[in-house]
């Protein structure tokens, strides 16, 4: 599957990803970050489309800062809603396929639907974002419907990686800080590993299908289990207190259920479902060997 590709957001944690993966594979790609392609500017989007004639762009550019999107509505919305729309009318112009990386905050993430959905949130459940991030993100996702461009929107929960910052780095780091720490057990989910993003995309690729799918591990932890298990692999000895989110209070109001539920992705490819074991395994190789 020897295609061209157009990377944006390409510093990110996913971004990151996608560069290392095209490079070791030897994939023609452009990867560009808001300072060589600002995708709020439409003409910025079409000269690098036109010029690199890519087969599939994909899309790692967000506004993500959860908190802070409450005081910035308007960069939120500019990035996560006015830049995807330049992006899918771009793609629908010059025929791109473009993939797109949305999130579990699109759904209210209401503690009542763990009892009604324990699998999680499937593509077509109801969504009802509680935040300026996630009602961003989900404009976002309109206008690609509505651009008719084709395109994979991939959900993702909980990102994890080597790259940039994440909830399990900051634990490693507070880890080898303190002798005891407090994490929230009342916040329901899983992790994702951007490592598995891009297997999972290449396959949808591979297999030519279209729409939205969701991607994260198959367990569903709190963020307190998460951590535990992350010490266990890490072979640290640290006491981990269970908390309520009320302990660390956030202008943004967080879900209390978002797992994502991965029945479509692995019934149409036939995969088995990531590990959030294997995945925390994997990324502290990685950590050592790359020291990112």
């Amino acid at each position: 599957m020897k295609k061209r590709f157009l990377v944006t957001g390409a510093n990110g944690q996913l971004g990151s990803e996608w560069v290392r993966y095209l490079e070791a594979q030897g994939f023609e790609f452009i990867a560009s970050d808001s300072k060589t392609l600002d995708i709020t500017d439409i003409n910025s989007i079409t000269k690098h489309i036109e010029d690199f004639s890519p087969d599939v762009l994909i899309n790692c550019a967000a506004y993500t800062k959860v908190d802070q999107a409450e005081d910035e509505p308007g960069l939120a919305t500019a990035v996560n809603f006015d830049g995807v729309r330049n992006l899918a009318e771009a793609c629908k112009k010059h025929d791109v396929l473009l993939v797109h990386f949305s999130t579990d905050y699109v759904f209210s993430g209401d503690m009542h639907d763990f009892n009604i959905y324990p699998d999680g949130y499937d593509e077509n459940m109801f969504t009802g974002p509680i935040g300026v991030y996630g009602r961003s993100k989900l404009m976002g996702e309109g206008m690609i419907h509505k651009s008719e461009c084709d395109h994979l929107i991939i959900r993702v929960s909980w990102l994890c990686s080597a790259f940039g910052s994440n909830f399990m780095k900051t634990m490693l780091k507070l880890g080898n800080q303190r002798s005891e720490l407090n994490v929230v057990n009342d916040q329901f989910g899983s992790p994702t590993f951007t490592f598995d993003v891009v297997e999972a995309t290449l396959l949808l690729l591979e297999k030519k299908l279209k729409g939205t799918f969701h991607v994260s591990c198959m367990e569903t932890m709190t963020w307190y289990d998460f951590a535990c298990m992350i010490f266990e692999e890490a072979g640290i000895s640290i006491d981990v207190s269970p908390v309520p989110t009320e302990a660390y209070p956030t202008k943004a109001k967080r879900p209390s259920f978002s797992k994502l539920n991965t029945n479509k992705f692995r019934k149409l490819t036939g995969h088995s479902g990531f590990s959030v074991r294997e995945g925390i395994k994997r990324a502290l190789v990685e950590m050592e060997q790359t020291d990112i």
